[in-house]
């Protein structure tokens, strides 16, 4: 195989199945670690496939499982729908994107957080490569490290800029408890991705949602708000997903 990406804990590969010859995507696990981090791996590769299964079934931008299963070499598999090409690789072939098309990304995204949230799951690890087109339609492809809210932080999961500072920064010794505010700021560093090209600095004077030093403020009041509302160092003062949904950038054509 030709590899496609990587996952927050495996290769997603290109396939098809044989049956009937429909193009799917196989993410590929290694199990075969330490016996420590092998059980975080199983319940991580089992909580995939729980998320998967439960949350495609309600919306249409999070992916399809078909199929999984283990081999005696170690080796983990789900078998998944397979998209187009990723957010990220999208946007650096196109770098600019007018007003209007950033609101319909936009809103599909939100519906993806909105979802997420209804179920009481934290994602962590939001981001463009997360992200698959299907045809116009954007999917949520990797819940690797997705938790239940309110579960206690293991260790500083999640990339650089688009998860949480109080995940990634958080001391080793004082975990912070996952809540949905983790996700706000990766929501909010996609949008400032898609505008200035690269993610958001952790901060802690507040200034995360400013452009880099080497790059003119986007005109777009509207979406200078939500960076604003979203790309706050502390948790508790970033807005919410209702607050997101009723905001005019998200609501007006």
């Amino acid at each position: 195989f030709t590899q496609e990406r990587s996952g927050a804990f495996g290769r997603v590969y290109p396939a098809q199945r044989q049956k009937d010859g429909v193009n799917v995507a196989v993410k590929v696990v290694s199990l075969a670690e330490s016996s420590s981090s092998s059980s975080y791996l199983v319940e991580s590769f089992l909580n995939e496939v729980r998320q998967s299964t439960r949350l495609s079934s309600e919306s249409k931008h999070v992916v399809k499982m078909f199929d999984f299963d283990f081999h005696p070499s170690g080796l983990a598999f789900i078998v998944m729908e397979r998209g187009d090409q990723d957010l990220e690789k999208t946007l650096i072939s196109q770098p600019t994107l007018p007003v209007s098309q950033q609101k319909v990304l936009w809103r599909q995204i939100l519906n993806i957080l909105i979802t997420l949230h209804k179920h009481s799951i934290v994602h962590l690890d939001l981001k463009p490569s997360n992200l698959v087109f299907f045809g116009n339609r954007l999917k949520l492809v990797d819940l690797g490290i997705a938790q239940k809210a309110n579960t206690r932080g293991q260790g500083p999961n999640g990339t650089f800029g688009y998860t949480a500072p109080e995940v990634r920064l958080a001391p080793h010794d004082a975990w912070p408890r996952y809540t949905s505010r983790a996700d706000i700021w990766s929501v909010g560093a996609i949008l400032y991705w898609i505008n200035y090209g690269t993610s958001p600095k952790y901060d802690h004077h507040n200034r995360s949602y400013r452009p880099p030093h080497d790059l003119p403020s986007i005109k777009e009041e509207n979406i200078v708000d939500v960076l604003r509302h979203t790309l706050q160092m502390d948790p508790y003062q970033r807005s919410s997903t209702n607050w997101l949904a009723q905001h005019s950038f998200t609501r007006s054509s």
